[in-house]
């Protein structure tokens, strides 16, 4: 049986079954039965069979596939559990002091290694303004004094938070109070120099403080203390 060879025509695109004699009798010069466009069917051969598509040998395969040791992934296991062990203890370590003070001189010397410090919780919903009181000093007209406590409800130390106060009075038009002065302190300026303020507020302690305010550019009638952290 003779090999099936096949031609296109170039013009129209037209595919033709030609044998070796037929090409042969023209010197391989064909007609196109459809536009009648005459071309080389030798030069306009192709193959219709399909293409194989090659496979690389299992061999070659197997060759380039990494295969990982067992004892490593089980090495491995330890390393990733100690390095999650010392991120949650680098975060929590504030908490950790606090509830198991046992730990914290410990962790005092890890963070001198590490550079981070081990500092009192911050909690204000555990901090207490148990008792304030706002009075003018008789001794300096326009200077007020503060006095309140601070009481820590926790078992463990706090920081020190900052104390808002605010000074309002009765506006005369709409008999309502408004704000005439807001000061913030931070612990350094309420608490003593002799206090150490990285230890923070004793657990189930007391802070008093004592403040004066030079309020001489204002009036006031009432007032309002506010603890909180910034």
């Amino acid at each position: 049986m003779a090999e099936e060879k096949f031609t296109r025509c170039p013009i129209c695109k037209t595919i033709y079954r030609v044998t070796s004699a037929q090409l042969a009798m023209r010197a391989g010069q064909v007609r196109c039965g459809h536009c009648h466009a005459v071309f080389d069917g030798v030069a306009q051969l192709l193959s219709l069979a399909p293409r194989r598509r090659e496979e690389p040998e299992f061999d070659e395969e197997k060759k380039t596939r990494r295969v990982v040791p067992g004892w490593l992934y089980a090495a491995s296991v330890p390393v990733l559990l100690f390095a999650l062990a010392a991120q949650a203890l680098f975060h929590y370590r504030d908490a950790i002091a606090s509830y198991w003070p046992v730990t914290k001189p410990t962790l005092i010397q890890l963070c001198a290694a590490a550079g981070c410090d081990v500092r009192p919780l911050r909690d204000k919903d555990l901090l207490l303004i148990e008792g304030s009181e706002l009075q003018a000093d008789p001794a300096h007209r326009g200077l007020l004094i503060l006095t309140a406590t601070i009481r820590n409800r926790a078992p463990y130390p706090l920081a020190y938070p900052y104390l808002e106060l605010t000074l309002s009075d009765v506006q005369k038009q709409t008999q309502q109070d408004v704000v005439v002065v807001r000061r913030v302190f931070t612990p350094q300026e309420y608490v003593g120099g002799t206090v150490d303020l990285a230890s923070g507020i004793p657990g189930n302690g007391e802070l008093n403080v004592k403040l004066f305010i030079d309020a001489s550019a204002t009036t006031q009638a009432g007032y309002q203390v506010y603890v909180f952290y910034p």
